[in-house]
């Protein structure tokens, strides 16, 4: 039985009719009646309603025959592990979403962090002009550095208290894992739904990166022919950087924790070494930024630091993935 018939007979069982399951769950009529008659699929929290409103679990409404016929083949492998000793732990429905909705929460506050790292730059550059024109030159630098110290003391507080709060699914990295019956399809169908937004994401901050590069140019020709200074362009490229960045880190981090749950379940554990720098490296560029920033006084170039730490991840997110692969 597919989830449609599934929930046409317990609607039935309770005696409600579409409106009224409708109103319980806070949907449309329209969008019960395209349940029930298999032309879309409720979403993963939907499902997650569904099962605490029928009174079921959320393995019964997603699971179907031919999800069984499909886990057979699997069977005696299973077997053999439960013989040795080994038993997989199993990824509920509720237990992927809240994964999903903690990622979602995680990103945006990494982002957050990163966004505020770049920004910091911009006290210092546009002390003189921007926020103390009226005081003197060393003073509106001490004060824009005072500035600057504490928006990055805002961003480390927000990558520590995260990195507590990651903690808590750490088991999805380390331990070998499978998905409850249709899981995957759930997960797979909300990705799907996810990755026009992760490509607006994506192509909006290369545009934005292109855009700052481009004030970075004129930066040195403008103010020869207006009244304008010069870091003034440099504090918008620098606004527009850290922009692009938020939605580099932020997108790619949501799209990993889909991944996480839908990748070969056979874990390759990492070293430890290589998971604490993975989990520090936000960190570590903070430290690498100020270091810099600090040593050269170099603030108006230093924000470089950012898109090339992005570009970075990246790149190591793919090596261990193709690393992964070739463990399998």
């Amino acid at each position: 039985m597919i989830l449609a018939d599934k929930i046409l007979e317990l609607r039935k069982q309770n005696g409600w009719s579409q409106e009224e399951l409708a109103d319980k769950l806070g949907v449309s009529r329209q969008a019960i009646s395209k349940w029930e008659g298999a032309q879309s699929i409720p979403d993963m929290e939907r499902i997650i309603a569904l099962s605490r409103l029928f009174g079921v679990t959320t393995d019964l409404l997603v699971k179907d025959e031919l999800d069984i016929m499909g886990k057979n083949g699997d069977a005696d492998e299973n077997a053999c592990q439960e013989e040795a000793g080994v038993r997989m732990r199993v990824i509920e429905l509720e237990e992927a979403a809240a994964y999903i909705a903690h990622r979602i929460s995680y990103a945006a506050y990494v982002a957050l962090g990163v966004l505020l790292c770049i920004l910091a730059a911009i006290p210092v550059i546009g002390s003189k002009f921007l926020l103390f024109p009226a005081v003197k030159a060393q003073v509106a630098e001490t004060l824009g550095l005072a500035f600057s110290v504490a928006i990055v003391t805002v961003a480390v507080a927000i990558f520590i208290i995260q990195g507590f709060r990651e903690k808590r699914y750490q088991y999805l990295e380390k331990e070998n894992f499978e998905t409850a019956y249709g899981v995957d399809s759930v997960l797979k169908e909300r990705l799907e739904r996810f990755l026009p937004s992760y490509l607006l994401q994506t192509v909006s901050g290369v545009v934005l990166c292109m855009v700052a590069f481009i004030f970075l140019i004129i930066s040195d020709v403008v103010p020869q022919f207006y009244q304008l200074s010069s870091g003034l362009f440099v504090v918008i490229a620098i606004a527009l950087v850290a922009v692009a960045v938020y939605l580099f880190v932020q997108a790619n981090i949501i799209r990993s924790s889909y991944y996480c749950l839908l990748k070969p379940k056979k874990k390759t554990v990492y070293p430890e070494k290589i998971r604490l720098l993975l989990q520090a490296y936000w960190l570590i560029i903070v430290c690498i930024y100020l270091a810099y920033s600090f040593i050269t006084s170099d603030w108006g170039k230093s924000w470089i630091v950012w898109p090339l730490a992005a570009l970075i991840y990246g790149v190591i997110e793919a090596v261990l993935k193709a690393w992964r692969l070739g463990e399998k």
